[in-house]
């Protein structure tokens, strides 16, 4: 391919758009809520990347950065050259700049004949395009410090990326956050480079991705390839990567249907983002990764309520909300875990992925905010809130001190039990309860542990058990439980002044879908000062007994104790959840509890178990009540 640099017109033009694409970068961003709180993150992030990098210049790898949990480098840490090189054009210090230089002259070097980069270990080169949208807004902060040799290869090496990217990101081969990043790098790469093809190719797949959306504007298409089309949403994945990609085309493109699209679609995630800031992104398809601040290999979703943040400044609360949770995920050797308890749940370091992707999010959010605060406007969830997402299945209640998720995503893999999106958190159950003063309580996991990808999921002890609360019961060798109904029904009853009530029905199944002999009718109630569970279980098989499983969060700072057979306390500084049952017993499994961990998200529980008690009738009614003493 004859070179697009070669043309000397096309090089001016560039290069101008370069150096105005660079004041854009190089001016030192205002004071805000937004900034005062992603600077300090950044400049840690940065200090963790840099104690990493390679500075053997004798050496092959000569500017990467090493994954001390992998014992690798993968090429996708050369993304972290755009936080180092925008803490640069903020300060000034030659020593991010050459920490920046160095680390994208290693990523050039691993470039493929083809323009990809392969995400090592992995095959996978979907991700060539976060690799290029970092050199593209990398460039212009770097440009003058580079000899002439050196940009004309940045150049050709973007270009040959953008070319790949041209030609081989369409909505079959990827799933959805792939074409919608592409598209702002694709915006970003025209502006730079200036082929027409590219943003011709960057509008025909956002206006594709923008068609994904649902009648809520929930982004479809996370999961498998079925005849034409993909489906399934997650929220995680749609927060901390699509939608900000098709936000930076729409400005780059001054595309105002695909912009507007991505602001409704924001507004409808919006309900995922809890009073902590927390991003409970815990019942999507691909939620296998939620971390408790987003998905764990993905962004982050700062850069994206930046970005949408004009007219909306609690976008910006949010935000700041979400680097506080960040900053509680720190781990002993300084890197990011994949939740508040990561060293708890494993003794190896964490990979670096979270680290660098949480870096370049607040960077690009500092780059491209819109409208920072100085104040700090409250959320909605900040008082009482009742949202139904009818398309997810899913309610998000607050009331009083307790705000929770409950999820009966209906979607179906055509895998079934083969598709790593088959065991997330369904069937009626709460996969999130937060208290205020307290945190977070419950959570959830996948409901069997696999490593679906070999790079990302931790090797864990053979048999650790979900998170997620549930109904379940063994006959036999089969297990049965709630989590796999992806039948069950779900309703929200709002017309009660003093309480709202979520309803769910089905059926105990056992992962390929057979169902068991147990029905349930699961009732869900927030009262001004308390919250429960209603449990009414109708069981047609004789002598096995159907057990409701409640773990809860605990840590190094958490007290439990057994008051006795109907109650137990959960303490945590000076907060105390007491957690009442009036007519079964309540057992808090010590034992078990040692396999009650998960490395997404990285927490720990202690199972509360109640045993059903059948009658005659075989029916039977477990309620539980918490309330915050």
């Amino acid at each position: 391919m004859k070179n697009h640099f070669i043309t000397h017109s096309v090089g001016i033009c560039c290069k101008m758009v370069a150096v105005l694409v660079g004041l854009l970068v190089l001016t030192s961003a205002k004071a805000g809520q937004l900034r005062d709180a992603a600077w300090p993150m950044l400049q840690r992030l940065n200090g963790e990347i840099a104690k990493l990098q390679n500075t053997d210049k004798s050496s092959a790898d000569y500017g990467a950065i090493m994954c001390p949990r992998c014992g690798m480098y993968h090429t996708r840490a050369g993304e972290a050259i755009f936080p180092l090189a925008y803490e640069y054009s903020q300060t000034g210090d030659k020593r991010r700049l050459n920490q920046s230089l160095i680390l994208a002259d290693w990523l050039i070097r691993q470039q493929e004949d083809t323009g990809a980069w392969i995400e090592t270990p992995s095959t996978w080169k979907g991700t060539t395009t976060d690799q290029l949208m970092m050199m593209l807004i990398t460039y212009p902060i770097v440009e003058k410090s580079l000899k002439k040799a050196d940009r004309q290869r940045w150049l050709a090496c973007m270009e040959k990326a953008a070319d790949w990217l041209e030609e081989n990101v369409n909505m079959r081969n990827q799933v959805m956050n792939y074409p919608a990043s592409t598209a702002g790098t694709l915006a970003q790469a025209y502006r730079l480079i200036g082929k027409d093809s590219y943003r011709e190719k960057a509008r025909e797949l956002a206006h594709l991705v923008t068609a994904k959306m649902n009648c809520e504007w929930f982004i479809e298409g996370e999961s498998d390839y079925e005849r034409d089309n993909r489906h399934g949403v997650d929220i995680g994945y749609n927060m901390d990567m699509s939608i900000w990609g098709l936000a930076r085309y729409a400005m780059l493109m001054d595309d105002e249907v695909v912009l507007e699209a991505a602001r409704r679609s924001v507004g409808s995630h919006f309900s995922f983002v809890y009073p902590d800031g927390m991003l409970e992104a815990s019942m999507g398809v691909r939620s296998n990764k939620w971390s408790i601040f987003g998905s764990g290999t993905s962004d982050g979703c700062a850069v994206m309520f930046a970005m949408l943040s004009e007219g909306h400044p609690e976008y910006i609360t949010a935000a700041v909300r979400n680097i506080e949770v960040v900053s509680r995920c720190f781990t002993a050797n300084g890197l990011l875990g994949n939740g508040y308890n990561y060293d708890k749940v494993s003794d190896k370091s964490p990979c670096i992925y979270p680290t660098f992707t949480k870096a370049k999010s607040l960077a690009m959010a500092m780059s491209w905010v819109v409208a920072d605060t100085e104040g700090l406007s409250p959320l909605p969830c900040d008082g009482d809130v009742n949202y139904f997402h009818h398309t997810l299945g899913t309610a998000i209640v607050r009331k009083g001190d307790f705000q929770g998720t409950v999820t009966a995503y209906n979607f179906k893999s055509k895998k079934m039990d083969k598709s790593n999106n088959m065991f997330r958190p369904t069937g009626g159950t709460m996969s999130a309860l937060w208290v205020d003063g307290y945190g977070l309580l419950q959570a959830s996991s996948q409901t069997e542990y696999y490593r679906w990808e070999q790079m990302h999921f931790l090797v864990m002890e053979d048999g650790i058990l979900p998170l997620t609360p549930r109904m379940e019961y063994r006959k036999d060798s089969l297990y049965y439980t709630n989590l796999f109904d992806y039948d069950a029904t779900v309703s929200i009853d709002t017309t009660h002044a003093e309480s709202t009530h979520v309803i769910c029905t089905g059926t105990l199944r056992d992962r390929q879908q057979y169902r068991g002999g147990a029905m349930f009718r699961t009732t869900y109630t927030w009262d001004k000062d308390s919250f429960s569970k209603t449990y009414e279980v109708i069981h047609q098989t004789n002598g096995v007994p159907v057990r409701i499983v409640e773990p809860l969060i605990c840590d190094e700072s958490t007290t439990i104790r057994q008051v006795d057979d109907h109650a137990v306390e959960f303490s945590r500084g000076r907060k105390t959840i007491r957690i009442v049952c009036l007519d079964h017993r309540l057992t808090l499994d010590f034992e078990a509890a040692r396999m009650y961990k998960q490395p997404f998200p990285a927490l720990r529980a202690v199972p509360l178990v109640i045993v059903s008690e059948f009658g005659d009738c075989r029916r039977d009614t477990v309620r539980l009540v918490y309330q915050k003493q």
